[in-house]
């Protein structure tokens, strides 16, 4: 069995060639899936059992590097360098940590709607998951991505997981409606999908997760606007404090809300549907 084998989807004609020399191709140009993105290619990689040829394995963006700063050597390097994990990630966005309570409050803020279907799709597919009470997301489990490589156990864990969940949601009509992104046209299905890691590793606590730590510095370093790093700057250290005592009460969770709303409000300033959506005008 190879030892690590971290692919980049290509999508279209001449990606491959450019991709990273310490991952390797995974030519999807024949079948693009651009309504399902990711997570038609990270099933059809599983089915192929293209997941058991290594002792570890992901299927990643070609966009990785822009967003993490990690090339391949470095990813590679890091999980090397931290055998005996099931799954190894890194957070692109990791100042969401401290702008949202969890994977489903932010959704909610960001995608009006998003809840509402995925409860849909979790009760048709018989998993008992209360979105109104999910959990504090923790840096050990926060990703809204697919920047992950996973052990062959952890890909037989999880595809089975979000093929069930691929398979309902296919069958609730509004999990393909139109959703708010920043004025681009998209469907909520990336969106409920991208939030399946993080609620999967919540219902499977055994598994044994390594993520990529950032400092405070880093994240200020890499914020997505001067508004983040205002709110992280003068909120995180308090945030530390609630997560180290480990309990949060409603008030802290309005917080969480508050700083989300202000954050995307000053990204997207004078925006009339942000503006009903937030301020009820």
């Amino acid at each position: 069995m190879r030892q690590v084998g971290i692919h980049t989807i290509c999508y279209a004609p001449g990606m491959a060639a450019a991709v990273d020399p310490a991952f390797l191709p995974f030519d999807v140009t024949a079948d693009p899936q651009a309504e399902r993105r990711e997570t038609a290619h990270m099933l059809s990689f599983w089915r192929q059992g293209l997941h058991r040829q290594y002792r570890a394995s992901g299927l990643l963006s070609p966009a990785f590097a822009q967003k993490t700063g990690f090339d391949g050597k470095m990813f590679n390097g890091f999980i090397d360098n931290n055998p005996d994990f099931d799954v190894w990630f890194v957070n692109p966005r990791p100042a969401l940590f401290y702008l949202s309570y969890n994977i489903w409050e932010q959704g909610e803020l960001c995608h009006p709607g998003l809840c509402e279907r995925a409860a849909q799709v979790f009760k048709a597919a018989n998993i008992e998951i209360d979105l109104g009470n999910f959990p504090r997301s923790t840096k050990g489990t926060l990703l809204f991505s697919n920047f992950w490589v996973g052990t062959a156990r952890f890909w037989d864990l999880f595809m089975p997981f979000v093929e069930h969940i691929s398979k309902h949601a296919e069958k609730i009509a509004g999990v393909t409606d139109q959703a708010f992104y920043f004025g681009i046209r998209t469907s909520y299905w990336p969106f409920l999908f991208e939030r399946l890691f993080t609620t999967f590793l919540l219902i499977h606590p055994e598994i044994r997760t390594r993520y990529i730590d950032f400092e405070l510095p880093h994240i200020l370093e890499t914020s997505m606007s001067k508004i983040q790093t205002l709110l992280i700057r003068e909120w995180a250290p308090m945030i530390d404090r609630w997560d180290a005592a480990g309990t949060y009460s409603e008030d802290q969770r309005s917080i969480f809300r508050g700083l989300q709303k202000l954050e995307l409000l000053g990204r997207l300033d004078g925006s009339a549907e942000l503006e009903k959506l937030f301020l009820d005008v």
